[in-house]
């Protein structure tokens, strides 16, 4: 893949952007054409003033500059137009020429072969280069605009805007690209190439229905025009590809609030069959750390809940997001407390050791069923029961039993007892 060999002749690209008369003379005094090699046409480009990106202060710059100044405003324009159109074809050519090289490297690495060093570093700089030369097409247009074309030639605005509207597109600035286009568009509403690239751009957004709006006016003009056509395909296309990904979206939604409804209904069936009841919580659980939850069944009909350990001596608390019925209290407080491990670290006291654990039920004794108040009065004498200083009457449970047996046994049911939304124990160390 020499130079010699290249299909793309850099050297006759350039030659529109260096026609005007200083520039060919000042090519001639430097006595060399532009490089063969197109990753060194940007060390080439900044020798000469009137297109290097460092305007050295220099007295072949300032002559050019003089004579930049006394050129009509039309004509400076329009050099600056075929400045950035010149900089677009070596954009093209680079691109081809980055193409060609990146399928060599690509297929050397397919095959296990080491791509050589030169190649690779080839493509590096022709990747560079082609970005300097959106740039560079940038630059020219915009400093078009700045002379305010619109003054002189309003035909020439338009082409102006449509071709950065071009270039803001190759470098995926399609808000500005579109921009630029309602700008050609108000110059010369026939401007097709404006109409086609805010389609384009519309399209790149997602935006199907404005990319339309363009369309149907290039076509209100041109019915035969190709590409509008194909760019019209491209749009139909993806709106209906949109419509089916909304219609398999709608149909999942639903689906899973089918799913969800029938689980509502099977876990209310369990909860009824159970005879348990779900209240309000005992505090605010939005305004804590704890997850709102929902009991769950598995696919054996096991319920899961989640389950809060409450510790008022220390105002701590403790969350276990998924808790089989079948599980005892006792099976999770062994991996909680020692000796399976150290004290927590807000025991201070080191009183909280499983051997020292008390396990109790909390209710609110307003909400204690007429019936169980004189047993309350006898839990409470008896000293089986405590109250919180909240007022919550505090029943003690065995801590082996399983969760369902807990909640389902008799001695709550006669208390009247409702699950406080999640199933919440208190955990004190006997004294």
């Amino acid at each position: 893949m020499s130079n010699s060999n290249s299909a793309v002749n850099y050297e006759n690209d350039m030659y529109a952007i260096l026609y005007t008369h200083e520039c060919q003379e000042l090519i001639r005094e430097k006595g060399k054409l532009l490089p063969s090699d197109p990753t060194e046409i940007d060390k080439f480009l900044n020798q000469i003033p009137l297109i290097a990106n460092e305007q050295n202060e220099n007295a072949a710059f300032d002559a050019l500059k003089a004579i930049a100044d006394e050129t009509p405003l039309e004509e400076r324009i329009k050099t600056y137009k075929q400045s950035g159109n010149e900089a677009y074809k070596l954009y093209q050519s680079m691109s081809k020429e980055f193409e060609k090289v990146s399928n060599y490297v690509n297929s050397a690495k397919q095959k296990s072969i080491q791509p050589d060093d030169e190649l690779i570093e080839k493509r590096l700089k022709l990747k560079k280069s082609i970005q300097n030369r959106l740039s560079d097409a940038l630059i020219y247009y915009s400093q078009a605009l700045d002379l305010k074309p619109e003054t002189v030639n309003p035909s020439l605005t338009s082409q102006l805007f449509s071709n950065r509207a071009l270039i803001h597109f190759l470098k995926s600035n399609y808000g500005h690209c579109i921009e630029d286009c309602l700008e050609a568009l108000k110059y010369d509403p026939s401007n097709r190439k404006a109409t086609y690239r805010a389609a384009s751009a519309y399209l790149k957004l997602e935006k199907y229905d404005d990319a339309n709006i363009f369309i149907n006016h290039g076509l209100s003009q041109s019915s035969s025009d190709a590409q509008l056509y194909t760019l019209k395909q491209k749009v139909d296309a993806a709106l209906v590809l949109r419509q089916k990904k909304e219609q398999e979206r709608l149909s999942t939604k639903k689906a899973d609030e089918l799913e969800q409804q029938r689980a509502e209904e099977k876990l209310g069936e369990a909860l009824v069959q159970r005879g348990l009841q779900v209240g309000p919580p005992l505090f605010n659980l939005n305004s804590s750390a704890v997850p709102v939850q929902t009991p769950s069944l598995d696919s054996h009909s096991a319920m899961h809940w989640p389950v809060i350990f409450l510790y008022p001596e220390y105002n701590q608390t403790d969350v276990i997001h998924d808790m089989s019925e079948e599980h005892s209290l006792a099976q999770h407080l062994r991996m909680m407390f020692p000796p399976a491990i150290d004290y927590a670290e807000w025991d201070t006291l080191r009183k909280y050791h499983l051997k020292n654990l008390l396990v109790f039920v909390e209710l609110a004794i307003d909400e204690v069923q007429e019936s169980g108040r004189k047993m309350v009065i006898a839990a409470v004498k008896s000293k089986d029961a405590l109250v919180s200083e909240e007022g919550r009457l505090r029943l003690p449970i065995d801590s082996n039993q399983s969760l369902r047996e807990i909640l389902t046994s008799d001695e709550l049911k006669a208390f009247g007892y409702v699950i406080p939304k999640i199933p919440t124990f208190t955990i004190l160390a006997a004294k």
